[in-house]
Order: C-alpha cells, then sequence, then structure tokens
C-alpha cells in the first residue's frame, strides 16, 4: 500500500514536469503549502533531486486507510453473517421447486462474502505490518539524525 501511495506522488510529479520539459535546464516548482524545487538533469532528462515527504504525514495518512479498512472488515463481517445459510433457508430449499439452485446460490454470496472479508483482513494485517515497519525506520531514522 505504500508503494502504490509513493508511486502515485510521483507519477503526479512525473505528470506536472512533463508539459514543462522545454524548461528543463531550470528549477520548477510546485504550488502547495511551502514551495517544493524538482531539478532536472537537463542531457538525461531524469529528475536527479526529489522533495522529501513528511514521514507524520505518511504515518497519518496510513492510519486513515487502516480505520477505513476496519470500518470495511466490520461491514463485512456483518454481510457474510447476514447471508450465512439458516435453517429457514434449508425450509425454502426443501419446499420450493428449485430449492437445490436456491441452497447452491445462497451458499455462493456466502462464500464469496467470507473470501471478500478474508481480503479485507489481509489487507489490514498487511497495512499494519507496513505501518510498523515504516514507523521503525522513521523514529530509527531520525534517532540517527539526532547523534550525528
Amino acid at each position: 500500500m505504500l508503494r502504490l501511495y509513493v508511486g502515485a506522488i510521483l507519477a503526479s510529479i512525473q505528470i506536472f514536469i512533463a508539459p514543462l520539459n522545454a524548461y528543463a535546464d531550470e528549477a520548477l516548482s510546485q504550488a502547495s503549502d511551502s514551495t517544493v524545487w524538482i531539478y532536472i538533469n537537463s542531457e538525461s532528462e531524469f529528475i536527479t533531486s526529489l522533495p522529501t515527504l513528511s514521514s507524520n504525514e505518511l504515518i497519518q495518512e496510513m492510519r486513515r486507510m487502516g480505520s477505513k479498512l476496519q470500518d470495511r472488515k466490520l461491514k463485512l463481517a456483518q454481510a457474510a453473517e447476514a447471508k450465512k445459510f439458516k435453517t429457514s433457508d434449508s425450509l425454502i430449499a426443501l419446499v420450493m421447486p428449485g430449492g437445490l439452485l436456491y441452497a447452491a446460490a445462497m451458499q455462493f454470496r456466502h462464500k464469496q462474502a467470507v473470501q471478500q472479508l478474508n481480503d479485507a483482513s489481509a489487507q489490514l494485517n498487511e497495512l499494519n505490518s507496513n505501518l510498523v515497519e515504516f514507523t521503525f525506520a522513521t523514529d530509527t531514522t531520525k534517532l540517527l539524525l539526532a547523534l550525528n
């Protein structure tokens, strides 16, 4: 998830710079709260200096994403429970013509809901582990900078 976020930021920067490629020798600025300078090597046309991203903002964004995923997981758990095959469904399947098709459709819907719940759980676990790793790396970097 973090790679996607950073990749999206880099892609948006490159899209912003593409129309201004004629001025590759000059520093380009991107309007925001503070001016960010991006330098482009005129020979290779590669970005040689990127702005630093605020690690605190990235951590906050990851926490917001985790909160949204937790809400989604809760809704999916409720949906999976609601789609569970009940005794009333078995009575309908016995009495109704084509009841076996009805039962199969109910089981399929329940399986899909459980699969979506498992996917959301896996995404949340991955995000939490990435958040811990990123926070540790950020704190370690800050500590190393403070020691120097």
